[in-house]
């Protein structure tokens, strides 16, 4: 979709958007990689099985997989305006469940155990299933989100089947051998993303089946002259993830890519097998976020132990973890590219590995061909050039959702905060200077309460894991007993400091407080702190305050 040019400002003139009247995100993606002529034993995905075995599907097994997956959701009442609900990691049955969950004309809803029973709970009565396909790992937790949902829904299984669940492989070898296809406009219903929560529960967002075409400009722009010959990518976000399945499964597929399923790695063993797994397949391009790029960073010097056909590696989200682009040149041998977007927007700026660099780790590209971004105040006026406002994006991109779900108040409420006048406005603070590059500040929703203003958390964070004795740290305003508020920071201390031993924490924490107050404003110095194991962080590794808040609350 991205035209042909020689530099940025030409592609933006050259760029016109062309979205088609009828389109299905499942048909369009990956049937028409089986369209007549077309070899369909070209491999279109590479999963781990549930047996630990390694599995590669053609785009012609998918395609009949998918048909007999849809027929299957039919006889279960899945039909146009139903959903389909997952509890999935990257794989097989994700993928299939996406693709036969859209060809039946229904939503996808990718969901996530880690968002907690409540949160869980939550976003199942948003979605009310006909459907929902879990792995045994998730069941529980399937069953209890689902418990007092009425009508019930179909819960399926992957790995064995249950009582009340049905084995996913054998309900869909049951189904009748039959292409089911619901014809679908553009503009219809097709995914029901969640946020990662970070602040509160997860907002349930709305997109359409153009979703997947307005996502390839900027996928087209950060990793340049896609599709190329032996292509092969990786996308480190879960099915979850606001990106996960567009621009890591269905955008790829629209353009001819195969995709590599795995998960992210969380332990120093699994960060060498991703590294393993990355070199032995041969992946071309990575879709990470700063989540993955610090687990893989566990296993240090990969290059000194696998090769890599890496071509370029891209990062999703605001902020990159310390030393991001170091560790890509070093370790990977390659640039590391950005990639921007919300789950209400998709990816919206991008990097672009000839026209212009991106090496500062706030840098978040620039706005990606056919999307007008700028930095506006309160009431959707452009603030001055390289001055700091609410990042925003005009309101006819048609990769923007098509509203909020949930209760009608709620809906009202995030529908005020996010539509003004002509603009849709992110949740981040940012910056746009005379090269429009965007540098990303901060979340907004992280600016700590003071006075008539507010200020940042970062500063007071780095200011805290200066200290000698301090592994992490996070802070947030919390309210106290008298209805004020006071800004807490939350502190992980390194192994040399007795866990437990309230006298010792007390005279740390009288010691970090006392380090502190020579750098920070008196307004900025946290009232308390509180010592804590870990702190909670989403994919992108952001502080994830909403589970911060909670377990200082309790």
């Amino acid at each position: 979709m991205l035209p042909r040019a020689q530099s940025y400002e030409e592609s933006r003139r050259a760029f016109r958007w062309h979205i088609p009247e009828a389109f299905n995100a499942a048909v369009d993606s990956l049937d028409r990689q089986c369209r007549p002529g077309a070899d369909l034993d070209r491999t279109a995905l590479i999963a781990r099985q549930t047996d630990g075995s390694t599995a590669h599907f053609s785009y012609g097994a998918l395609k009949r997989l998918s048909d007999l997956l849809a027929a299957a959701f039919a006889n279960l009442l899945v039909e146009p305006g139903a959903t389909v609900a997952t509890l999935l990691p990257q794989g097989a049955e994700c993928a299939l469940s996406a693709l036969a969950a859209l060809k039946a004309g229904a939503s996808i809803a990718p969901m996530d155990t880690a968002w907690g029973p409540t949160a869980l709970a939550a976003a199942m009565a948003v979605a009310r299933p006909r459907v929902v396909v879990a792995d045994r790992a998730a069941i529980k937790a399937a069953r209890a989100a689902i418990a007092r949902l009425d009508p019930a829904p179909a819960l399926l299984a992957v790995g064995a089947p249950l009582d009340d669940a049905p084995d996913f492989w054998a309900t869909l070898y049951a189904a009748p051998e039959a292409a089911v296809a619901v014809a679908t406009a553009a503009n219809d219903p097709a995914f029901l993303l969640f946020s990662q929560g970070r602040t509160g529960a997860p907002k349930a967002i709305r997109h359409a089946h153009r979703a997947i075409l307005a996502h390839l400009p900027a996928i087209e722009m950060a990793f340049e002259n896609l599709p190329s010959p032996g292509d092969l990518i990786w996308c480190a976000a879960p099915p979850s993830h606001p990106m996960g399945l567009i621009s890591g499964l269905f955008a790829p597929w629209l353009l001819g890519i195969p995709v590599l399923a795995m998960g992210a790695p969380d332990t120093p063993a699994s960060a060498e097998d991703r590294i393993a797994r990355i070199a032995r397949h041969g992946v071309r391009l990575a879709l990470l976020t700063p989540g993955a790029i610090q687990a893989l960073r566990q296993f240090p010097e990969p290059r000194a132990h696998y090769s890599f056909a890496l071509r370029a590696a891209v990062c999703l989200g605001g902020r990159l973890p310390d030393r991001a682009h170091d560790w890509c040149r070093n370790d990977l041998g390659i640039p590391l590219g950005r990639l921007y977007g919300e789950t209400e927007t998709g990816p919206v700026a991008a990097s672009h590995p000839q026209w212009f660099p991106t090496p500062d780790p706030n840098g978040l590209g620039r706005a990606v061909p056919g999307i007008t971004l700028d930095v506006v105040d309160a009431d959707g006026v452009p603030v001055a050039l390289d001055g700091v406002g609410t990042l925003a994006v005009l309101r006819d991109y048609p990769g923007l959702c098509l509203g909020a779900e949930g209760g009608p108040s709620a809906v009202a409420r995030w529908a005020r905060r996010k539509y003004v006048g002509k603009w849709f406005l992110t949740d981040d603070i940012a910056r746009i200077d005379e090269n429009a590059d965007i540098r990303f500040v901060a979340k907004a929703d992280d600016i700590l309460p003071h006075a008539d203003s507010g200020f940042l958390p970062d500063d007071i964070e780095r200011v805290l894991a200066r200290h000698r004795m301090v592994a992490d740290a996070a802070v947030l305003a919390l309210e106290t007993p008298d209805g004020n508020v006071e800004v807490v920071a939350a502190v992980v201390a390194k192994p040399d400091v007795p866990g437990g031993d309230a006298a010792a924490e007390a005279l740390l924490a009288a010691d970090i407080l006392e380090q502190a107050a020579q750098s920070l404003a008196p307004y900025a110095l946290p009232r308390r702190i509180v010592f804590v194991e870990a702190i909670p962080r989403t994919d992108e590794g952001r502080v994830h305050r909403a589970r911060l808040r909670a377990a200082l609350e309790a």
